[in-house]
């Protein structure tokens, strides 16, 4: 249960952060690149770097601007363009009706970042870049790992609570109701002389009290 709840926890972060870079993706994107799908070279990188210039969230995320190969022809640099060699959400945009692809990977340094690629296509449907966006986990992660800590101490005062009770209800109601169990079988043989033990003032208490009263009588 603590596993299916941490795992849902993270589930929650990670599908933030994809929807944060998601929602940076709009017509803009395909409206700014559509004069550039058949420019030559110099002209595209023109573009891409007044893209990545001009992108307005360089702040949370890196952009970048791929080329038909999925080689970086601008970058916003917030993470190094060479520092996330993972590309399989590119790989995944290429082969999506959507265009866009994500996938989960560490940069060279270990710094957890979730990558998202979005093909861009001509008129005739013929993908000639891509635009990535890039964005760091670790604050979702550190969060995550406060929270994953909170439900695991809580699991475990939950657990140790439930063995409290559990030898609670052993030695309040069980060990007793075994004594009376073993007593009254003696006095149903005909020993009156026998007692139980009573140490409480509950039912049980009673119970035993009663059982006492009785076999007192019974033995006179």
């Amino acid at each position: 249960l603590a596993a299916a709840i941490l795992y849902s926890v993270y589930t929650r972060y990670v599908t933030a952060a994809e929807l944060t870079v998601r929602a940076r993706i709009s017509s803009t994107v395909d409206n700014y690149f559509s004069n550039y799908s058949t420019a030559d070279e110099n002209s595209f990188a023109l573009a891409a770097n007044d893209f990545v210039n001009n992108f307005s969230y360089k702040d949370i995320m890196e952009v970048l601007v791929l080329d038909s190969e999925g080689g970086t022809v601008a970058s916003s640099n917030a993470f190094g363009a060479s520092t996330v060699e993972e590309n399989s959400d590119y790989l995944a945009a290429l082969a999506s009706d959507e265009r866009q692809g994500v996938c989960i990977t560490r940069t060279a340094t270990g710094e957890s970042v979730l990558a998202l690629s979005y093909i861009l296509k001509d008129t005739a449907g013929k993908s000639f870049a891509a635009v990535r966006y890039i964005i760091s986990l670790e604050d979702a992660l550190t969060q995550f790992r406060i929270i994953a800590l909170i439900i695991i101490l809580l699991f475990g005062l939950m657990i140790m609570l439930i063995s409290l009770l559990g030898r609670y209800f052993v030695f309040s109601i069980v060990h007793p109701v075994e004594e009376i169990n073993k007593i009254t079988k003696v006095i149903s043989k005909g020993d009156f002389n026998v007692r139980i033990e009573n140490n409480t003032d509950d039912e049980i208490g009673e119970l035993s009290d009663s059982i006492n009263e009785m076999a007192s009588r019974l033995g006179e």
